[in-house]
């Protein structure tokens, strides 16, 4: 999952991202920062602003059908891609895209669930964005426009796909493809090594999982998180990445395994500008 479109909002609207290191959220993989993000744009612009916002810059509709993303099949050709053990059960919520926030997930079609029995009886919104949930359901600041606005929409603040580490969940918005579901259920693998965006840049975190396991998807390798004509130069090296750490052991242990990745022939071309790329977002972000 990526920010780029919140981002590019954010330009729109004048406002900066939150600097310095983000603050976990009980949210999944990049929504820690994104969170930040939407919450700043939520206190400054509104949120029924900010929602009109996210309308303007949808996606255009390639045309293509796809595949339903939670195709058992597929999930278990993914952990084997991701050399997940058969016996692990990947937890995995699709959304319908017209479904809200308000919906228990017990009244999905079981179709878009996958191991997760145990949330049957949340509403999809307190599950995905819990504070978020909190705070426009009820009391002074509740959202009826919010509230009932599709997950599409909510989900496009995310890519369309996210991970959350609190329940171990995977979330994708239907009709999303492989290569996303695969680039979350990355996401899953990392959490159940010890790192997720508590105890890890998140950054380092999304890096890791490009090179590490969404590369590994068929075709070009992608070079960078975000969106190159978003990343910021700077010009600082690897190494003063290194040295920058609050919490050194847990994110070394994954810079170690990027660059061991990065000595592998597919990227012999791209190590160079992936590490620089990893630079200038991990500084770029601390400097706005």
């Amino acid at each position: 999952m990526n920010v780029i479109k919140l981002r590019h909002v954010i330009k729109d609207a004048g406002l900066g991202t939150h600097g310095g290191p983000r603050k976990q959220q009980g949210h999944p993989h990049s929504i820690p920062s994104t969170n930040d993000m939407v919450m700043q744009l939520q206190r400054t612009i509104g949120n029924k602003a900010l929602t009109q916002l996210m309308r303007s810059v949808k996606p255009q509709s390639t045309g293509k059908v796809i595949q339903r993303a939670i195709d058992p099949d597929l999930v278990e050709k993914q952990k084997e891609i991701l050399e997940i053990p058969k016996d692990v059960k990947v937890r995995i919520l699709e959304l319908p895209k017209k479904s809200k926030p308000t919906e228990e997930i017990k009244t999905l079609n079981d179709i878009h669930k996958f191991n997760i029995d145990d949330l049957n009886e949340f509403p999809i919104g307190k599950v995905l964005f819990p504070d978020n949930y909190e705070k426009f359901s009820t009391g002074k600041d509740k959202d009826e426009e919010w509230l009932n606005s599709p997950m599409s929409d909510h989900m496009d603040l995310y890519g369309g796909a996210a991970y959350n580490h609190r329940y171990n969940l995977v979330t994708i918005i239907e009709g999303k493809g492989p290569r996303d579901l695969l680039h979350e259920i990355g996401h899953f693998k990392q959490n159940s090594q010890g790192f997720n965006a508590t105890n890890v840049d998140t950054t380092i975190l999304e890096y890791h999982n490009v090179i590490l396991n969404e590369n590994l998807f068929e075709g070009d390798p992608r070079l960078s998180y975000s969106k190159p004509s978003f990343i910021k130069s700077t010009d600082k090296s690897w190494k003063d990445l290194r040295e920058d750490f609050a919490e050194p052991e847990k994110n070394s242990a994954l810079l170690d395994e990027i660059e061991m990745a990065l000595t592998k022939e597919k990227y012999e071309a791209h190590a160079e500008l992936i590490k620089k790329n990893l630079v200038n977002e991990y500084f770029g972000k601390k400097t706005k």
